[in-house]
């Protein structure tokens, strides 16, 4: 990990409550998916993913369009990370 100083200045706009998904995982490649809205902030989602992950591993990404011109939604990686994801070398 690398740590830089920036200028806050450098933002076009702030998002106040984010769109974001959780992806729960279970032995067999199985998952089931979720979109939430309206949580007050990021520790707001984690713990409902904490709390509702019945032993199961997840995944928590917030939902961007990354600007003028997307077509699909993009997802940012939060935490954890999708078990069927082949590790990059």
């Amino acid at each position: 990990m690398q740590v830089m100083g920036i200028d806050p200045r450098d933002v076009r706009s702030e998002v106040d409550r984010p769109d974001y998904r959780v992806y729960f995982f279970e032995s067999g490649g199985r998952s089931d998916e979720y979109h939430l809205t309206g949580a007050q902030d990021v520790a707001e989602v984690l713990n409902w993913a904490a709390a509702s992950a019945n032993h199961r591993r997840y995944v928590v990404y917030v939902l961007t369009d990354f600007g003028p011109g997307s077509e699909q939604p993009v997802l940012v990686r939060l935490l954890g990370r999708d078990p069927n994801d082949i590790p990059q070398s």
